[in-house]
């Protein structure tokens, strides 16, 4: 009866206390909430249990604006649990994260409704809605989240440092 987040990884499970059980999820979350501009609706899963056991939801994305959709989910909440010392709980609470946007080769971050956004595949690039691109375009709404985007060079060198040291971070 009321919205429950899944792990960093996008797992979840649900121990119904009994009797027929029914779990409805979409990518929606803490760090971000999908838009989805395929001309598709958002991913949304629908599961059912019967009370004899665990739900186990997942996602099992196919599909290049299916797998864009969860993999700007997750490399969001990454993102953001990555740079949760030097952000305040409210800033880019629930991002805007649009995928599957209607052009190609490139990606961007919006002031102006505090937004990431990818495109798809075509002219010979993959869809941008990937752990290198999010982890930039994120760099970006940090820049902003800290008074805003007041010389563009340095906010597109502070997004190659963000996703530059998420890479060089040591394994958990």
């Amino acid at each position: 009866g009321r919205p429950r987040p899944s792990g960093l990884a996008g797992d979840y499970f649900f121990l119904p206390t009994g009797g027929n059980t029914r779990i409805r999820a979409t990518l929606s979350g803490p760090a971000c909430v999908i838009e989805d501009h395929s001309g598709r609706a958002v991913l949304r899963r629908d599961k059912r249990g019967d009370g004899s056991g665990p739900i186990n939801l997942d996602f099992n994305a196919k599909g290049e604006f299916d797998i864009a959709q969860v993999s700007a989910f997750y490399w969001t909440g990454v993102a953001r649990d990555f740079a949760k010392d030097f952000l305040l709980p409210s800033h880019l609470w629930q991002l805007t994260t649009r995928v599957n946007l209607n052009d190609t080769c490139n990606a961007g971050f919006s002031g102006a409704d505090v937004s990431i956004n990818f495109f798809r595949a075509g002219k010979g690039c993959p869809n941008t809605a990937f752990s290198d691109i999010v982890l930039h375009e994120y760099g970006h709404a940090i820049d902003f989240a800290h008074g805003g985007i007041l010389d563009p060079g340095y906010s597109e060198g502070f997004g190659d440092a963000f996703w530059r040291d998420f890479a060089r971070k040591p394994a958990d």
